[in-house]
Protein backbone atom coordinates (compact mmCIF):
# COMPACT_ATOMS: atom_id res chain seq x y z
CA UNK A 1 0.00 0.00 0.00
CA UNK A 2 3.04 2.72 0.90
CA UNK A 3 4.61 1.72 -2.42
CA UNK A 4 1.46 2.09 -3.98
CA UNK A 5 0.72 5.67 -2.39
CA UNK A 6 4.41 6.69 -2.92
CA UNK A 7 4.45 5.80 -6.96
CA UNK A 8 0.97 7.75 -7.35
CA UNK A 9 2.04 10.86 -5.56
CA UNK A 10 5.81 10.83 -7.19
CA UNK A 11 3.53 10.46 -10.90
CA UNK A 12 1.57 13.89 -9.61
CA UNK A 13 4.92 15.33 -8.70
CA UNK A 14 5.36 14.90 -12.56
CA UNK A 15 2.88 15.72 -13.86
CA UNK A 16 2.57 18.73 -11.93
CA UNK A 17 5.99 19.92 -12.97
CA UNK A 18 5.54 18.89 -16.63
CA UNK A 19 2.31 20.70 -16.90
CA UNK A 20 3.33 24.17 -15.34
CA UNK A 21 5.63 26.53 -17.36
CA UNK A 22 5.96 28.49 -14.61
CA UNK A 23 8.71 27.58 -12.45
CA UNK A 24 7.44 29.13 -8.90
CA UNK A 25 3.79 28.04 -9.31
CA UNK A 26 5.76 24.37 -9.74
CA UNK A 27 7.19 25.00 -6.61
CA UNK A 28 4.13 25.65 -4.81
CA UNK A 29 2.23 22.44 -6.34
CA UNK A 30 5.92 20.68 -5.36
CA UNK A 31 5.51 21.28 -2.11
CA UNK A 32 1.86 20.53 -1.35
CA UNK A 33 2.23 17.17 -3.05
CA UNK A 34 4.80 16.89 -0.30
CA UNK A 35 2.58 17.72 2.77
CA UNK A 36 -0.14 15.44 0.72
CA UNK A 37 2.79 12.74 1.09
CA UNK A 38 3.06 13.39 5.14
CA UNK A 39 -0.24 13.08 5.76
CA UNK A 40 -1.03 9.73 3.64
CA UNK A 41 2.18 7.92 4.85
CA UNK A 42 2.27 7.82 8.61
CA UNK A 43 5.59 9.32 9.81
CA UNK A 44 8.23 7.75 12.20
CA UNK A 45 7.69 9.63 15.60
CA UNK A 46 10.85 9.86 17.81
CA UNK A 47 9.83 8.92 21.53
CA UNK A 48 10.74 8.86 24.88
CA UNK A 49 9.28 7.89 28.71
CA UNK A 50 10.21 9.21 31.58
CA UNK A 51 9.03 8.66 34.97
CA UNK A 52 8.76 10.89 38.50
CA UNK A 53 7.12 11.23 41.71
CA UNK A 54 5.83 14.49 43.47
CA UNK A 55 5.31 14.25 47.53
CA UNK A 56 1.86 16.06 48.36
CA UNK A 57 1.38 16.41 52.19
CA UNK A 58 -0.97 19.42 52.07
CA UNK A 59 -2.47 20.15 48.78
CA UNK A 60 -5.81 19.61 48.33
CA UNK A 61 -6.40 19.21 44.59
CA UNK A 62 -4.27 17.66 41.35
CA UNK A 63 -4.60 19.81 38.34
CA UNK A 64 -3.31 18.53 34.88
CA UNK A 65 -3.01 20.49 31.75
CA UNK A 66 -2.05 18.65 28.80
CA UNK A 67 -2.23 20.45 25.28
CA UNK A 68 -1.51 17.22 23.28
CA UNK A 69 -1.77 13.75 24.63
CA UNK A 70 -4.24 11.33 26.36
CA UNK A 71 -4.10 11.14 30.27
CA UNK A 72 -4.89 8.16 32.05
CA UNK A 73 -5.49 8.28 36.34
CA UNK A 74 -5.58 6.02 39.34
CA UNK A 75 -6.00 6.16 43.01
CA UNK A 76 -4.38 2.84 44.28
CA UNK A 77 -2.44 3.99 46.72
CA UNK A 78 -2.82 6.03 50.32
CA UNK A 79 0.45 7.47 49.41
CA UNK A 80 1.08 11.18 50.02
CA UNK A 81 2.69 11.05 46.50
CA UNK A 82 2.25 11.16 43.36
CA UNK A 83 3.72 9.11 40.18
CA UNK A 84 4.02 10.51 36.70
CA UNK A 85 5.01 8.43 33.50
CA UNK A 86 5.02 10.63 31.06
CA UNK A 87 5.76 9.05 26.96
CA UNK A 88 6.75 11.76 24.82
CA UNK A 89 6.79 11.75 21.23
CA UNK A 90 7.79 14.56 18.61
CA UNK A 91 8.31 14.50 14.54
CA UNK A 92 12.34 15.03 15.31
CA UNK A 93 14.92 13.77 17.86
CA UNK A 94 15.47 18.10 18.61
CA UNK A 95 11.90 18.83 19.20
CA UNK A 96 11.65 15.69 21.34
CA UNK A 97 14.13 17.67 23.61
CA UNK A 98 12.60 20.71 23.34
CA UNK A 99 9.82 18.73 25.74
CA UNK A 100 9.80 19.29 29.63
CA UNK A 101 7.37 18.45 32.66
CA UNK A 102 6.74 21.02 34.48
CA UNK A 103 5.38 21.27 38.30
CA UNK A 104 4.46 23.66 40.59
CA UNK A 105 3.64 23.19 43.84
CA UNK A 106 1.08 25.75 46.04
CA UNK A 107 -0.39 25.77 49.62
CA UNK A 108 -3.64 23.81 48.04
CA UNK A 109 -2.79 22.34 44.52
CA UNK A 110 0.09 20.85 42.23
CA UNK A 111 0.09 21.61 38.67
CA UNK A 112 1.54 19.55 36.24
CA UNK A 113 1.61 20.77 33.11
CA UNK A 114 3.90 19.19 29.79
CA UNK A 115 5.31 22.11 27.92
CA UNK A 116 7.60 22.10 24.18
CA UNK A 117 9.92 25.36 23.98
CA UNK A 118 9.59 24.92 20.47
CA UNK A 119 6.15 25.46 19.69
CA UNK A 120 5.80 24.50 15.79
CA UNK A 121 5.97 20.85 14.32
CA UNK A 122 4.02 18.17 15.70
CA UNK A 123 4.20 16.99 19.52
CA UNK A 124 2.59 14.98 22.21
CA UNK A 125 2.35 13.67 26.34
CA UNK A 126 0.76 10.50 26.99
CA UNK A 127 0.67 10.81 31.12
CA UNK A 128 -0.29 8.05 33.18
CA UNK A 129 -0.59 8.89 36.95
CA UNK A 130 -1.10 7.10 40.26
CA UNK A 131 -2.83 9.93 42.56
CA UNK A 132 -3.81 9.99 46.27
CA UNK A 133 -7.65 9.11 47.07
CA UNK A 134 -7.73 12.63 48.69
CA UNK A 135 -6.69 14.63 46.07
CA UNK A 136 -9.32 16.19 44.14
CA UNK A 137 -8.95 16.20 40.48
CA UNK A 138 -8.97 18.83 37.50
CA UNK A 139 -7.72 17.24 34.34
CA UNK A 140 -7.40 19.26 31.05
CA UNK A 141 -6.42 18.17 27.35
CA UNK A 142 -6.70 19.83 24.10
CA UNK A 143 -6.31 16.53 21.83
CA UNK A 144 -6.58 13.10 23.78
CA UNK A 145 -8.45 11.04 26.13
CA UNK A 146 -8.99 10.74 29.09
CA UNK A 147 -9.19 8.01 31.25
CA UNK A 148 -10.03 7.41 35.14
CA UNK A 149 -10.62 4.81 37.68
CA UNK A 150 -11.88 4.49 41.07
CA UNK A 151 -12.27 8.26 41.97
CA UNK A 152 -12.92 8.93 45.37
CA UNK A 153 -12.93 12.94 45.37
CA UNK A 154 -14.11 15.01 43.41
CA UNK A 155 -13.17 14.90 39.74
CA UNK A 156 -13.26 17.66 37.07
CA UNK A 157 -12.20 16.49 33.58
CA UNK A 158 -12.51 18.13 30.18
CA UNK A 159 -11.23 17.73 26.36
CA UNK A 160 -11.82 19.18 23.64
CA UNK A 161 -11.05 16.69 20.59
CA UNK A 162 -11.06 13.17 22.86
CA UNK A 163 -13.05 10.37 24.97
CA UNK A 164 -14.03 10.74 28.41
CA UNK A 165 -14.02 7.11 30.42
CA UNK A 166 -14.54 6.95 34.30
CA UNK A 167 -14.68 3.20 35.91
CA UNK A 168 -16.25 3.97 40.14
CA UNK A 169 -16.76 7.76 40.52
CA UNK A 170 -17.44 7.94 44.42
CA UNK A 171 -17.83 11.60 44.23
CA UNK A 172 -18.86 14.32 42.13
CA UNK A 173 -17.72 14.38 38.55
CA UNK A 174 -18.22 17.02 35.42
CA UNK A 175 -17.19 15.23 32.22
CA UNK A 176 -16.90 17.41 29.20
CA UNK A 177 -15.97 17.08 25.79
CA UNK A 178 -15.92 20.39 24.03
CA UNK A 179 -16.41 19.64 20.36
CA UNK A 180 -15.79 16.09 19.48
CA UNK A 181 -16.33 12.93 22.02
CA UNK A 182 -17.95 9.96 23.55
CA UNK A 183 -18.20 9.69 27.57
CA UNK A 184 -18.74 6.46 29.36
CA UNK A 185 -19.13 6.54 33.06
CA UNK A 186 -19.53 3.56 34.87
CA UNK A 187 -20.69 3.05 38.34
CA UNK A 188 -21.53 6.52 39.20
CA UNK A 189 -22.33 7.05 43.25
CA UNK A 190 -23.15 10.28 43.37
CA UNK A 191 -24.30 13.66 41.36
CA UNK A 192 -22.65 13.12 37.55
CA UNK A 193 -22.61 16.46 35.13
CA UNK A 194 -21.97 15.28 31.11
CA UNK A 195 -21.95 17.51 28.64
CA UNK A 196 -20.51 17.10 24.66
CA UNK A 197 -20.75 18.38 21.66
CA UNK A 198 -20.70 15.59 19.12
CA UNK A 199 -20.68 12.05 20.76
CA UNK A 200 -22.80 9.10 22.83
CA UNK A 201 -22.86 9.46 26.30
CA UNK A 202 -23.62 6.18 28.75
CA UNK A 203 -24.00 6.87 32.23
CA UNK A 204 -24.18 3.09 34.02
CA UNK A 205 -25.22 2.07 37.59
CA UNK A 206 -26.06 5.68 38.80
CA UNK A 207 -27.27 6.43 42.30
CA UNK A 208 -27.82 10.30 42.56
CA UNK A 209 -28.65 12.82 40.34
CA UNK A 210 -27.66 12.63 36.95
CA UNK A 211 -27.04 16.23 34.15
CA UNK A 212 -26.13 15.44 30.60
CA UNK A 213 -26.48 17.05 27.55
CA UNK A 214 -25.57 16.50 23.73
CA UNK A 215 -25.84 18.15 20.75
CA UNK A 216 -25.67 15.27 18.23
CA UNK A 217 -25.33 12.21 19.99
CA UNK A 218 -27.43 9.47 22.07
CA UNK A 219 -27.76 9.49 25.81
CA UNK A 220 -28.37 6.48 27.40
CA UNK A 221 -29.09 6.17 31.45
CA UNK A 222 -28.99 3.12 33.50
CA UNK A 223 -29.93 4.12 37.42
CA UNK A 224 -29.65 1.47 40.17
CA UNK A 225 -32.11 3.95 42.12
CA UNK A 226 -33.67 6.88 41.77
CA UNK A 227 -33.35 8.79 45.34
CA UNK A 228 -36.14 11.28 46.70
CA UNK A 229 -33.90 14.42 46.48
CA UNK A 230 -32.55 13.63 42.70
CA UNK A 231 -32.56 15.40 39.70
CA UNK A 232 -32.01 13.48 36.13
CA UNK A 233 -32.32 15.92 33.33
CA UNK A 234 -31.44 14.89 29.95
CA UNK A 235 -31.35 16.88 26.44
CA UNK A 236 -29.90 16.16 22.95
CA UNK A 237 -30.52 18.12 19.53
CA UNK A 238 -30.15 15.25 17.06
CA UNK A 239 -29.70 12.20 19.56
CA UNK A 240 -31.83 9.52 20.96
CA UNK A 241 -32.85 10.18 24.84
CA UNK A 242 -33.12 6.02 26.83
CA UNK A 243 -33.44 5.97 30.47
CA UNK A 244 -33.71 2.90 31.80
CA UNK A 245 -35.61 3.68 35.43
CA UNK A 246 -36.12 0.92 38.63
CA UNK A 247 -39.74 -0.33 38.75
CA UNK A 248 -40.08 0.90 42.03
CA UNK A 249 -38.89 5.09 40.91
CA UNK A 250 -41.04 7.73 42.11
CA UNK A 251 -40.65 10.88 40.64
CA UNK A 252 -42.36 13.64 38.81
CA UNK A 253 -41.47 13.40 34.86
CA UNK A 254 -41.53 16.08 32.10
CA UNK A 255 -40.61 14.41 28.90
CA UNK A 256 -41.23 16.34 25.04
CA UNK A 257 -39.71 15.91 21.96
CA UNK A 258 -40.54 18.44 18.78
CA UNK A 259 -39.81 15.55 15.83
CA UNK A 260 -39.10 12.25 17.61
CA UNK A 261 -42.01 9.75 19.99
CA UNK A 262 -41.97 9.07 22.94
CA UNK A 263 -42.04 6.02 24.90
CA UNK A 264 -42.60 4.89 28.54
CA UNK A 265 -42.64 1.66 29.86
CA UNK A 266 -43.58 2.37 33.55
CA UNK A 267 -47.19 3.02 34.84
CA UNK A 268 -47.67 6.90 34.65
CA UNK A 269 -50.25 9.21 36.18
CA UNK A 270 -50.54 12.22 33.72
CA UNK A 271 -51.08 15.63 34.80
CA UNK A 272 -55.02 16.66 34.39
CA UNK A 273 -55.91 18.52 31.53
CA UNK A 274 -58.20 19.51 29.31
CA UNK A 275 -58.18 18.48 25.20
CA UNK A 276 -60.53 17.33 22.02
CA UNK A 277 -60.08 13.46 21.32
CA UNK A 278 -59.24 14.08 18.14
CA UNK A 279 -55.90 13.53 15.33
CA UNK A 280 -53.91 16.25 17.13
CA UNK A 281 -54.40 15.12 20.96
CA UNK A 282 -52.95 11.54 19.69
CA UNK A 283 -50.29 12.85 18.23
CA UNK A 284 -49.45 15.38 20.98
CA UNK A 285 -49.19 12.11 23.23
CA UNK A 286 -47.37 10.50 21.02
CA UNK A 287 -44.48 13.84 21.82
CA UNK A 288 -43.74 13.61 25.14
CA UNK A 289 -45.96 13.49 29.01
CA UNK A 290 -46.45 15.47 32.20
CA UNK A 291 -47.38 13.01 34.98
CA UNK A 292 -46.00 11.53 38.11
CA UNK A 293 -44.35 7.81 38.68
CA UNK A 294 -45.25 6.14 41.66
CA UNK A 295 -45.60 9.04 44.76
CA UNK A 296 -43.37 11.35 43.02
CA UNK A 297 -40.64 12.64 44.67
CA UNK A 298 -37.65 13.20 42.71
CA UNK A 299 -37.42 15.01 39.31
CA UNK A 300 -36.92 13.60 35.76
CA UNK A 301 -36.82 16.27 32.55
CA UNK A 302 -36.35 14.49 29.37
CA UNK A 303 -35.74 16.64 26.16
CA UNK A 304 -35.23 16.06 22.72
CA UNK A 305 -36.05 18.58 19.54
CA UNK A 306 -35.37 16.07 16.75
CA UNK A 307 -34.86 12.38 18.19
CA UNK A 308 -36.60 9.66 20.16
CA UNK A 309 -37.31 9.12 24.35
CA UNK A 310 -37.62 6.33 25.85
CA UNK A 311 -38.22 5.57 29.85
CA UNK A 312 -38.02 1.88 29.85
CA UNK A 313 -38.24 -0.78 33.30
CA UNK A 314 -34.92 -2.15 34.85
CA UNK A 315 -34.66 -5.10 36.74
CA UNK A 316 -32.27 -4.60 40.06
CA UNK A 317 -30.89 -7.70 41.24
Amino acid sequence: MKHKTFSLIRFVLVLGIIASSDKCAADTFVDKCKNLYKSVIPQKKCTDSTTQEYTVSKQSKIIIQNDHGSINIKTEWNQNKVFLKATKAASTQEKLAHIQIKAQLTNDSILIQPVCSKQEGDWRVDMELIVPTALALHVTTEQGDIKAKSLHSEAYLTTTLGDIEVDKAHQKLVAHSKEKGKILINHAENTVKATTYYGDITIADAQRSVLAQSHSGKIELYCNQVPSTSIIDLNTTHGNIITHLPKDTNARINAHTKKGTFLCKHFITLNPFTTKLDVNAWKQFKKGADGVLGSGEAQITLNSINSNIKVLEREIS
